[in-house]
């Protein structure tokens, strides 16, 4: 806590340093532009002031100007120069002890209208001093502005610190019990509505969630034993289920494989998934080459399997289908490549899958009774 509480002064004093480092530059540059622009606007004054007595050479004149500005507090001191250099009047402060000052030339033209003529210039030396002790003034201000809002932020934060860090510390406590199996916990952040409060009733749900956990285990134990047995039963059933349901499609294979019909099984995607003996023998391709294989490409010839196609493709958007449950007659194709004349009744089957379906096709060769095409 004391490092977190140093580090965010640290950081709060660097900030704030370089903040104010900032605004005295900003401030120094800000009154030194100011100090520049009234000493320009000054010596304007003077110079249009001066401008008439000059051409006219009226030296009671520029003497009268000259002295006026010595009411400005600022001037330190003012020359009037003629167009050659020598000096016509001048001023100078009587302050004793030595003012920073700036200064200021300008040249000073008299315009009648028609021509300017150069008259002469002014020296103006203009004092610092006004604009050093407001600029101080302004310094010392910002710093101890600055110093003090450092200062209240600083304790601020470790204020809040302090305060967020006590729950946080519950909250580690109390998960360190509950890892131990220890459900005694406490915790200050309850009923707040920050993070902090969400977090600690988290944790409170989470103390009794495992309390729950250990009672379910109990009755969990308890049920355990009842439920193997419940499972070795149902397993038993299962098995003798699955052997009867072997048995069954053993003995539907033997039915198919002994038909006097080629039995061949297609699924929605067009691909063989049954071929029985009879299909071996009057396709001439093994069980094992062509399961997997579509059926278009096998058994049906090339100018059939545009129709083959767009026939499943109307049966699978629902329209009704004229070759399904009826016995009709087409040709096939053999593996040599030989087309003849079959018997051909289709049937759909619903398959275990949801909403899937198989196509059972009962084909019987009738090229003895009808020549091929």
């Amino acid at each position: 806590m004391l490092r977190l509480g140093f580090g965010i002064f640290l950081a709060v004093a660097i900030s704030t340093a370089i903040y104010t480092t900032y605004v005295m530059q900003s401030l120094r540059s800000e009154a030194e532009q100011n100090l520049h622009d009234r000493a320009e606007r000054l010596a304007a004054v003077l110079s249009q002031a001066l401008a008439r007595p000059l051409f006219d050479m009226n030296s009671a004149a520029v003497a009268s100007v000259v002295d006026a500005s010595g009411a400005t507090p600022e001037v330190l001191m003012l020359r009037v120069l003629a167009p050659n250099g020598s000096e016509l009047a001048g001023y100078v402060s009587p302050m004793k002890d030595p003012v920073a000052s700036i200064r200021v030339k300008r040249e000073i033209q008299f315009n009648d209208g028609r021509r300017s003529y150069p008259v002469g210039a002014i020296d103006l030396a203009y004092s610092r001093q006004q604009m050093n002790t407001d600029l101080n003034r302004q310094i010392f201000n910002t710093l101890a502005a600055n110093l003090l809002l450092a200062m209240g932020i600083a304790l601020s934060i470790l204020i809040v610190g302090r305060r967020a860090a006590r729950p946080f510390a519950d909250i580690r406590t109390a998960l360190e019990k509950l890892t131990r199996g220890e459900t005694d916990i406490k915790l200050s952040g309850i009923g707040r509505e920050d993070q902090v409060g969400r977090l600690s009733d988290a944790v409170l749900r989470f103390r009794d969630t495992l309390t729950r956990l250990r009672d379910a285990e109990r009755e969990l134990r308890d049920f355990n034993a009842e439920l193997e047995q419940r499972i070795s039963v149902r397993t038993a059933e299962l098995t003798r289920s699955i052997h009867q349901t072997r048995d069954s499609e053993a003995k539907l294979q033997a039915i198919v494989d002994t038909a006097l019909d080629a039995v061949v099984r297609m699924d929605l995607e067009g691909r063989i998934v049954g071929w029985n003996r009879q299909a071996e023998l009057i396709f001439g391709w093994k069980c094992e080459e062509v399961l997997g294989r579509a059926l278009d490409q096998t058994i049906i010839p090339p100018r059939f399997r545009y129709d083959h196609k767009r026939g499943m493709q109307r049966y699978l958007t629902g329209a009704s289908s004229g070759v399904l449950e009826r016995r009709i007659e087409v040709f096939a194709l053999r593996r040599s490549g030989e087309e003849f004349p079959i018997e051909l009744s289709i049937t759909p089957v619903k398959t275990e899958e949801r909403n899937s379906y198989e196509f059972c096709a009962f084909i019987r060769d009738i090229s003895a009774r009808r020549p091929a095409a």
